[in-house]
């Protein structure tokens, strides 16, 4: 689907198309979401809307729990009144700050371990929107693990909490994702695609190899890769915007001002998480449903990078993941 990836179908989408709102009649009333990166930007706006929808519970994953805490005073102060005060109908939601630093694997199995023995009146985890991320403009190791850090964060990070939520979502449906990729490979994927000569992340965590214009773009195919890729192996199992914040100079002037030009407003972006964790269904899985990938991941040079994500990734979480999990 060329054209649908395109420059000129991109600014199409921004104009004319607005994401939808749920129908009224739809609820979230006993419900238990988590959102990480949730303190602020798409998070909090998407936060704001789970609320507005009737959520029971929910669960802001946050690096700062300063923040975190602010993000919730806020979200409870924007209740109708009827919710701000316990009352037999209808019940005030609980909104819980927790801490999760995605550039820290301990703290990852930590929050993920909490999860597994925490539940709330009963109630599990239905869905949880993975929106923490980052877009560097200066190369910026993270030190517990020596990765890059939007590589660490946007790829490896939210890797490893996928990975080990879906136990848990899977033990609840049993009881019971920005267009930042939307590009073809970006020339490191390509030159390795080409070259066996080193791993992907040796390359990206050179300092040598970093382009701030690039790497943001080229994080997020890593994590759209490693969705893919996990999705088919499930499927094949016996058995489911602040980014620009740090941008520095004239630079981040020139993208504050497109940004003015072809962006939505935070809440009506914010639909698209939404959409995607809670209304989508089923049919969904493994879908994208911001926007339409561009066929990289599935051409024969794509799928040939695909595999090396998955491997990569798994050389360096494998021994953090139970192996029911994750087909090999």
């Amino acid at each position: 689907m060329p054209f649908y990836n395109s420059q000129v179908h991109f600014l199409h989408r921004q104009f004319f198309l607005t994401p939808s709102t749920p129908p009224p009649s739809f609820t979230l009333t006993g419900k238990s979401g988590l959102i990480t990166g949730a303190n602020t930007s798409l998070g909090y706006h998407a936060a704001s809307h789970l609320l507005s929808l009737g959520v029971s519970r929910l669960i802001l994953a946050v690096r700062s729990l300063a923040k975190g805490e602010a993000a919730k005073t806020q979200l409870l102060n924007a209740l109708p009144g009827a919710l701000k005060q316990p009352q037999p109908q209808p019940q005030p939601p609980t909104i819980e700050v927790w801490e999760l630093d995605l550039a820290s694997y301990p703290s990852i199995i930590a929050f993920v371990e909490r999860l597994k023995t925490n539940t709330h009146g009963g109630l599990g985890l239905d869905f949880a929107i993975l929106n923490a991320g980052a877009a560097n403009f200066a190369f910026t190791t993270c030190p517990s693990t020596g990765n890059e850090e939007s590589i660490q964060l946007n790829w490896l990070g939210t890797a490893l909490l996928t990975l080990l939520l879906l136990p848990v979502l899977d033990e609840r449906a049993a009881a019971a994702k920005s267009a930042g990729h939307d590009h073809d490979a970006s020339p490191v994927l390509t030159i390795l695609a080409a070259r066996n000569q080193t791993t992907l992340l040796e390359t990206l965590n050179a300092q040598s190899t970093f382009v701030s214009a690039d790497r943001y773009a080229t994080s997020k195919l890593l994590q759209q890769l490693f969705f893919v890729e996990l999705v088919r192996r499930r499927a094949a199992a016996p058995w489911s915007t602040g980014l620009n914040d740090d941008v520095p100079g004239v630079v981040g002037r020139v993208f504050e001002a497109v940004k003015r030009v072809v962006g939505r407003p935070v809440a009506v972006g914010a639909r698209t998480l939404v959409h995607a964790a809670v209304l989508a269904g089923i049919g969904s899985d493994g879908g994208i449903l911001v926007t339409t990938a561009a066929g990289y991941g599935e051409s024969p040079a794509g799928m040939g990078v695909r595999r090396r994500v998955w491997e990569e990734m798994i050389g360096e979480l494998g021994g953090m993941v139970d192996g029911k999990v994750v087909v090999m």
